[in-house]
This record gives C-alpha cells, sequence and structure tokens, in this order.
C-alpha cells in the first residue's frame, strides 16, 4: 500500500490502482474498488471520496453506493474531518457536508487572500496552506464561519489542526476547549489557539523539523 489511514471503525489503504475499505472491528469482506493512480483518499459522515486521474469519485463504503460529488474544476487535493470534506480546485476552496436522503450539502468557507494548496480538517475547523501564508477558520454552533487568528508566518511548508473542539457554549457562544493548530515554516514550528489566537507551547526545542503533525485534543509530534 502506499498510503492508508482509520477514522473511526473504518480503514482505508491505497494499493496500487484500488483503494481497499475495511471495518477495523468487523469479521467482514473488505470493500475494493479500482481507479486510475488514485492519490488521496477522504473518508467523513461515513462517506468516502477518491480522488484519481480521472476526477472526485465518492461511494457508502458500507454498501458501496456511489454519491455525487459536488462539481469541481481539475481538483488537485482533498482533506476530510468528522463531518466536513474540501477540495482545492482550480476555483480555489470547496468544502461540503452530508445532507439529506445521501446527497451533499455545501458548506460556506472563507474568501481566502492566497490560493490554497493544501487543507487540514478538524472537527468543526480548518487551515489553508498557501506558498506565503496559513489561513485558518471554524464554524460555530448552526454553521457560521468565523476566521481564525494566528501567528503572522514565513514561507510555510506544513500545517496540521487538532481533531477535537471540545463542545460549543451556547449560552456564552464560545468554544470550551481548544482549537489547535500547529505549523512549520523557514524558522521552524509554530502552535496556536485559533480562536484566541494565543501561542501554545512546545516543550523542547527542534533542530530542524521535517514535519508536524496535531491528533485529538491538543496533542502534537514533529518529526526532525
Amino acid at each position: 500500500p502506499t498510503s492508508a489511514t482509520t477514522c473511526d471503525a473504518t480503514a482505508w489503504a491505497i494499493d496500487a490502482d484500488d483503494v481497499v475499505c475495511w471495518n477495523v472491528n468487523k469479521p467482514a469482506p473488505p470493500t475494493i474498488r479500482h481507479f486510475k493512480s488514485p492519490r488521496e483518499v477522504g473518508i467523513s459522515n461515513n462517506y468516502i471520496c477518491a480522488l484519481d486521474d480521472t476526477g472526485l469519485h465518492c461511494w457508502f463504503p458500507h454498501d458501496n453506493l456511489e454519491i455525487t460529488p459536488p462539481a469541481l474544476k481539475n481538483p488537485q487535493h482533498i482533506s476530510s474531518g468528522q463531518n466536513v470534506l474540501c477540495a482545492v480546485d482550480d476555483g480555489g476552496l470547496v468544502c461540503w457536508g452530508h445532507g439529506e436522503n445521501r446527497a451533499f450539502r455545501l458548506v460556506e468557507v472563507p474568501k481566502l487572500q492566497h490560493r490554497p494548496l493544501k487543507v487540514t480538517l478538524g472537527l468543526r475547523h480548518g487551515c489553508a496552506l498557501s506558498e506565503v501564508a496559513v489561513e485558518c477558520w471554524y464554524w460555530e454552533d448552526g454553521g457560521k464561519l468565523v476566521l481564525g487568528k494566528g501567528p503572522a508566518l514565513d514561507k510555510p511548508t506544513a500545517v496540521s489542526v487538532n481533531q477535537d473542539t471540545s463542545r460549543w457554549n451556547t449560552q456564552e457562544k464560545h468554544w470550551e476547549g481548544f482549537a489547535s493548530v500547529c505549523a512549520m515554516d523557514s524558522r521552524g514550528v509554530n502552535c496556536w489557539n485559533m480562536v484566541t489566537g494565543e501561542t501554545l507551547p512546545i516543550p523542547v526545542p527542534l533542530s530542524r523539523p521535517t514535519q508536524v503533525k496535531m491528533y485529538w485534543s491538543s496533542e502534537a509530534f514533529a518529526v526532525t
């Protein structure tokens, strides 16, 4: 396999020209779908989308039923969170979630200042990486879009967000918990809370980091 990941009880792997999906907790036969040079897979809300040389293809792994994805112009990258999936195409950033009757519904996205190259998504938040900046946002309860705060970066090369934003306080109208980001630029690794803009500490000095990744809550690791 050239790539693999998991989401809840479902796992997938890209194996040559096949995308193989299975449930890690159930002894059931895997779902295998053939594509033309698949390069990325996103899984969200129990559906899967694969990007190959012919475009974007989406289906439900439980019954293998295909679902028509949003109209995209030459998609180059996809990324998935728990409730939303985003793509970068010739027009910029497009995001969608799972609507009624197994149909997709478009999700409001920010008007980015720079053309995105890649996107990273959490439960209700995301960041777009361009050649000159990292632009972040989050969706409040009800889907309202809010632009995130963060430091100015110098030639960023990677960004990752945590997967858990805790819960939305409906009375005081704010997140309780972190919507955290770590990014790597020419000066090293920076981590912050996109809601408050607060810088998050890095416990050890990093020498020449090459990768950075966030997980659930505010856990992160870097490859040096």
